[in-house]
């Protein structure tokens, strides 16, 4: 609306006003119209609204209206004159002006610029204000991103509680719907609150009786206030257990139990009601089955026993109860292996009985000795089979119990009697064939006192011609034979001296180890020829025995070359020597056993027994069957024993047991085993 030369004068005049609150008056402004001008004063002053109370500032434009009167030319120059000079004010006016808009503009911008600054530190706060907003929001943000996170977290969890809640809850209502137990859950005001599918048809339940009162509900039992149940057990908070009958005639177990919370409060009653039908028509089998198995067993004289499948005690005859002289209450109803002082728990009997059952079995003739408390020592015979009733499955065992002990002691006296009597025959033998021995001794004595000058008149040429022949003549192998075999007879007469004339025993402490090894030295050579491997095992703590030592180390000797005798291919030779440990076989506690073992071929059983007795030999062309009598007979009167074990093909141990010290009764006892029976003196 107003020209742009004039933009600011106006603006400054209206600053002006606004600040001096006073009208201000522009006198002789010039505004362009078309292509002429006009001069305008103009007013501006302030005016105040008397409705609202505004501040308006009212802007007056007045035309300045010139006259141009006749004038002379004195007054034309003259007015000229005025002009130049109106024109210089005019413009000193201007000038002023344009000082006091630019100075007005200065103040502007000078306020402008302070404002700007203010501005700018505004700005910077604010921008400081900013950013602390936004680090705040940066830590609201990861706060809020924790806290969705730990709500994410707390919603997984929820959803996992509700799965599990969904499936305890579905695992329920399939436990409630296939649940044969009736189940009826009240309030504590005896108002349905739920009920299983097998209640339905016991209590005429419909799914719209939720809610409804039990004593309104009809029931098929008989006799049973279900409602005073429920009062009972809500007011005492002690549950009720009985057995009752349906008109149907099937018996239910009900339940009556106070409901609790699982903060432990009483929320009302629950019922439950188990078929037990069954069950009553066992008891009621069990006890015809037992009727029945009674009258079996009060008919037989033997004590007598019916268990059931636990081995407890169903009935048990009169004589048991006269035999063990026990009453029924500490017998029926009870464990087998618990009667009495427990003289039936065998580990064996219960094994057998334990199996009767299950696979049919049977077993006789079970032998149990035991001293009873109110008949003393017995012998009992058991014999148990399974029975049953042919229209009740339940099966019973059936023990039956003879006295055997009269019947053992006959059998163990006519045993007795049957030892006895081979004991006298075979002491009748004995003293036979020590009256044989007893001529054949004094014969071989007789016979090889004549021998033994002949014998050594005819070893002396042998070896003398032997001497004087060439071991390139003929003669010379017939002359070895002849002094082999005179040799040979002159020991088989020594061996037949030694048997018939044993010498004395003479006793002292002996190192057996020392023995041992001085004996295997005596055969080393043998052992060599024969390629036999010699093994000693010699306990270290061996102690010394009271023993002859050349007797000792002969016994070694003849076991030594009878060992070698049987191994002619070769093999192994062991000797071990080590103390005795006491045993039911062994009765040389305190002393040791000698063994030597070979590998050779053996002796057939039917031989072991003989392999002692004189002039026997396993050998079939060699020996004269007295080194192993001699053994025994030296062994003997050294108050041990000896013993042979043999496997064909695998070999032969002897062992030669002998105490450590030798008392006179022991030498008195092994003089009597050896002494007219077997010594030829």
């Amino acid at each position: 609306m107003i020209e742009n030369r004039l933009a600011a004068k106006f603006r400054i005049a209206l600053g002006n006003v606004v600040h001096e609150n006073e009208p201000v008056v522009l006198e002789r402004v010039q505004f362009k119209r078309d292509d002429s001008s006009l001069l305008v004063n103009v007013t501006i002053r302030p005016v105040i609204r008397h409705l609202k109370g505004d501040r308006l500032f009212a802007v007056i434009f007045e035309d300045v209206h010139e006259r141009a009167p006749a004038v002379s030319h004195a007054d034309a120059q003259a007015k000229k004159i005025g002009e130049d000079e109106s024109l210089v004010m005019q413009l000193e006016l201007e000038l002023k002006t344009l000082k006091a808009e630019f100075q007005t503009t200065i103040n502007e911008y000078e306020i402008s610029a302070e404002e700007l600054k203010a501005a700018n530190e505004e700005i910077l706060s604010i921008n400081e204000e900013l950013q602390s907003t936004n680090e705040e929001l940066e830590t609201s943000k990861e706060e809020i991103q924790a806290v969705n996170e730990e709500l994410n977290t707390v919603n997984s969890q929820l959803n996992m509680k509700v799965e599990e809640i969904t499936q305890v809850n579905n695992d329920l209502v399939n436990f409630l719907h296939s649940s044969e137990i009736a189940t009826i859950f009240l309030d504590n005001e005896f108002r349905i609150k739920r009920f299983t599918p097998s209640a339905v048809k016991l209590m005429n339940l419909i799914s719209s009786d939720v809610g409804r009162p039990l004593s309104h509900v009809t029931h098929q039992f008989v006799g049973v206030d279900l409602a005073a149940a429920a009062e009972k057990v809500l007011r005492s908070l002690a549950g009720i257990e009985k057995d009752v009958q349906a008109s149907s005639g099937d018996w239910y177990a009900m339940r009556c139990l106070p409901y609790r919370t699982l903060d432990n409060k009483i929320d009302g009653v629950i019922f439950t009601f188990s078929d037990v039908t069954g069950l009553k028509r066992s008891e009621e089998s069990m006890q015809a089955a037992r009727n029945y198995a009674e009258s079996i067993v009060q008919t037989i004289r033997e004590p007598l026993l019916v268990l059931d499948a636990d081995l407890r005690v169903i009935s048990a005859n009169r004589a048991f109860y006269q035999t063990f002289q026990v009453s029924p209450q500490d017998t029926q109803n009870r464990h087998i292996f618990e009667l009495g002082h427990r003289q039936w728990d065998i580990p064996r009997l219960r094994e057998l009985l334990e199996d009767i059952l299950p696979n049919n079995t049977k077993f006789d003739d079970f032998e149990v000795d035991f001293d009873f408390p109110a008949i003393g020592p017995r012998t009992m015979l058991l014999n148990a089979r399974r029975i049953s009733n042919g229209s009740d499955p339940t099966e019973f065992v059936l023990l039956v119990m003879e006295d055997f002990t009269e019947r053992k002691r006959a059998a163990e006296l006519l045993k007795s009697e049957e030892q006895l009597r081979q004991k006298a025959l075979e002491l009748e033998q004995q003293l036979i064939a020590s009256g044989r021995l007893v001529s054949l001794g004094e014969i071989t004595a007789s016979m090889a006192h004549e021998f033994n000058n002949p014998l050594g008149i005819i070893m002396g040429f042998a070896e003398d011609l032997l001497s004087e022949t060439d071991l390139t003549s003929p003669q010379y192998k017939s002359l070895a034979i002849i002094d082999e075999e005179t040799k040979r007879c002159e020991k088989l007469i020594r061996s037949l001296l030694e048997f018939s004339r044993p010498t004395s025993t003479e006793l002292r402490s002996t190192d057996v180890a020392n023995a041992v090894r001085k004996s295997m030295d005596l055969v080393a050579n043998h052992l060599y020829k024969q390629k036999i491997e010699p093994v000693t095992e010699i306990d270290e703590h061996l102690p010394k025995v009271d023993a002859d030592p050349q007797q000792l180390e002969q016994v070694l000797v003849i076991l030594y070359l009878n060992a070698i005798d049987a191994m002619p291919d070769g093999g192994t030779l062991t000797v071990r020597a080590s103390p005795a440990s006491k045993s039911p076989e062994n009765d040389t506690a305190g002393g040791l056993i000698i063994s030597v073992t070979d590998t050779g071929f053996g002796i057939e059983p039917e031989n072991l027994p003989k392999i002692f007795h004189p002039f026997f030999t396993a050998k079939k062309r060699t020996g004269l069957g007295l080194g192993l009598s001699i053994c025994e007979r030296i062994v003997k009167n050294h108050g041990g024993r000896i013993e042979v074990d043999s496997e064909p093909d695998k070999g032969t141990s002897f062992k030669v047991h002998l105490p450590l010290e030798l008392d006179s009764a022991q030498l008195a006892r092994g003089k009597r085993e050896v002494g007219d029976g077997e010594g030829l003196a």
